[in-house]
């Protein structure tokens, strides 16, 4: 059954009223008063609520569950729009934590406007609740490579000549990629000696940063 999301604590007992793009589902999957459904509201909470109109709900049975012990972090160069609503949503569905953007000098997207900020949020959440996730993961965007702050403790950038590894380290781990016409020398010179990232390698191809994006993701949700 789909689950419903709202963004606001869920107490036992408690009513509660669906803003209207949740509420929405209840016309379209003809979901009548009185029925129970699933709802959560990325932050770790999942409760079972009983319908009682349209927009109304009675909250039940609550389940709190502990944050995923490491970050799994994305730090992704400005894409193309669709390229962007590709790896936000399947980074979402493989466990992502946060996923910094930012504008490289290479990178045809400059900057997100309210609206686009806005869609990334509804991606967010849609694939939160189809992937059964409790954490609505965290979107940060910084305008250049040199003002992100902060970076998880363990960094790797995407390099097709980088090592091949079995696995990643039990710790909050970063994995930097490109935009679709990678980085210049001076950002790849800044990440090796000044953030110090290990180089590593997602394969012999070379890759479209929405398809490294996703292997990166895979790979960070191996650690738990």
């Amino acid at each position: 059954m789909i689950r419903l999301f709202i963004d606001a604590p869920l107490i036992e007992g408690e009513e509660l009223t669906l803003p209207k793009e949740e509420a929405h589902h209840f016309k379209v999957l003809r979901i009548r008063p009185n029925e129970t459904i699933p709802i959560v509201n990325g932050k770790g909470q999942l409760a079972q609520a009983i319908v009682l109109d349209r927009e109304r709900l009675l909250i039940r049975e609550v389940i709190s569950t502990p944050p995923p012990p490491y970050q799994s972090v994305i730090i992704q160069g400005l894409t193309e729009s669709t390229h962007l609503d590709f790896l936000i949503e399947k980074g979402c569905e493989l466990g992502v934590t946060h996923f910094i953007l930012f504008t490289a000098k290479k990178s045809k997207k400059t900057s997100l406007s309210e609206n686009k900020s806005t869609r990334l949020h509804k991606i967010l959440i849609s694939a939160l609740k189809q992937s059964h996730r409790l954490y609505l993961p965290q979107i940060a965007v910084f305008p250049s490579l040199q003002e992100i702050n902060p970076l998880p403790k363990r960094l790797f950038l995407a390099d097709p000549q980088g090592e091949r590894l079995t696995g990643l380290p039990p710790e909050d781990c970063g994995i930097l990629i490109g935009p679709e016409s990678g980085l210049t020398k001076e950002e790849l010179t800044y990440i090796e000696s000044k953030l110090h990232a290990k180089k590593l390698s997602l394969g012999e191809n070379i890759l479209r940063t929405e398809t490294a994006s996703m292997i990166s993701a895979f790979l960070l949700s191996q650690r738990c």
